[in-house]
């Protein structure tokens, strides 16, 4: 036996066993995720310090910082702030926002930040949480949340209707995607101001998260398509378009004529493309075949060969599938020699095959 072939035998019995030990040593646990408050740092430290052999200067610190009513060195407990109108943020109170003085650069107005305006969002398709169907308007004394989903397309027109109001001519638009009739605050004090404002418990969530609350709601008569039914109006502040929803649609009986668009084909279409373009659906890997590419290369670029790494015997017929696999797709071309070489990185997939980086 050559003293080559000696040593190449040595090598793959010493991968061989390093591989064995570290595919041993490797121990698969669930990974749960443990989340840690201030109160759990507070409380660990506390049983830290007690569990400490006493001193004099640490019994006169633990005294001096634990009293009546008081947590772990003198910290009061944390508050749980409401959502600031001012800024959005919830680690302080409303009323000592540091930019409650600062004015909006959307609106103008001055109390509020431009991340938190009404105006950013146009009120638009707000739609019941708990839809119980076309036309299900909630309990204006329960507390219900409802989503709003802001979304329009410029090529899409709006469905505008022309219906009367308490007796006055006025054009809505019809929103499928609202359960209930909204129409702003402006618009209510111009045409509606002598209608009683009740008060709701209804939440509005936006696309952004971001929750409101209308003003209130009034009932008046509508009058449309020759038919006469009471509609219930919510007001919203700084709101946009009047909007028709869900439950004027089921009153009076509104409904979309959608047209059915047919595209046929043939399976005739279907196999000449196949035929006419081949190499287009053939599970192996593409090539480019237009012109040949060249690499330039720096005039001053020296080549580098680096020695071969050891692979491992686990994974070493692995890897000599994957290289007979891209020769066969010509990504690879076998050579006796080569100016430049680097060593093969075995990378194990998910699959059982190995990637060659």
């Amino acid at each position: 036996m050559k003293i080559d072939r000696a040593l190449e035998i040595a090598q793959q019995a010493e991968s061989a066993r390093e591989a064995k030990f570290m595919e041993a040593s490797v121990k698969e646990e669930p990974v749960y995720r443990a989340s840690f408050t201030l109160d759990d740092r507070r409380e660990a430290n506390r049983r830290a310090r007690t569990s400490e052999p006493s001193s004099g200067y640490s019994g006169q610190r633990q005294r001096s910082h634990l009293g009546d009513g008081q947590s772990v060195r003198g910290q009061q407990p944390r508050r749980d702030f409401p959502r600031c109108s001012v800024c959005g943020l919830r680690n302080h109170d409303e009323e000592k926002c540091r930019y409650k003085g600062y004015r909006c650069q959307n609106c103008g107005e001055k109390g509020h930040l431009k991340k938190v305006c009404d105006k950013n969002v146009q009120i638009n398709n707000i739609c019941d949480d708990h839809d119980k169907g076309v036309g299900h308007i909630p309990d204006p004394d329960h507390c219900e949340e409802c989503h709003n989903y802001s979304l329009k397309y410029v090529s899409d027109k709006p469905i505008n209707l022309k219906l009367l109001l308490g007796g006055k001519s006025i054009t809505m638009e019809l929103d499928s995607g609202s359960g209930t009739s909204v129409i702003s605050k402006s618009l209510y004090d111009t045409l509606f101001s002598k209608y009683k404002l009740n008060k709701c418990n209804i939440k509005m969530c936006l696309y952004n998260g971001h929750k409101i609350s209308p003003e209130g709601y009034f009932d008046i008569e509508a009058n449309f398509n020759q038919q006469q039914k009471n509609l219930k109006l919510f007001v919203i502040k700084n709101g946009g378009p009047p909007l028709l929803g869900r439950d004027f649609m089921s009153a009076f009986g509104v409904t979309f004529t959608t047209g059915l668009h047919n595209i046929c084909y043939t399976d005739k279409d279907v196999q000449s493309l196949l035929e006419q373009f081949p190499d287009l659906w053939r599970d192996e890997l593409g090539s480019f075949t237009k012109f040949q590419v060249d690499l330039k290369l720096k005039e001053d670029a020296v080549p580098k060969f680096f020695k071969p790494r050891t692979v491992p015997f686990a994974l070493k017929a692995k890897v000599e599938a994957e290289l007979d696999r891209l020769v066969r797709l010509g990504i690879l071309v076998p050579i006796n020699h080569s100016k430049y070489a680097t060593p093969i990185v075995p990378i194990l997939k998910n699959n059982g095959t190995v990637k060659i980086a």
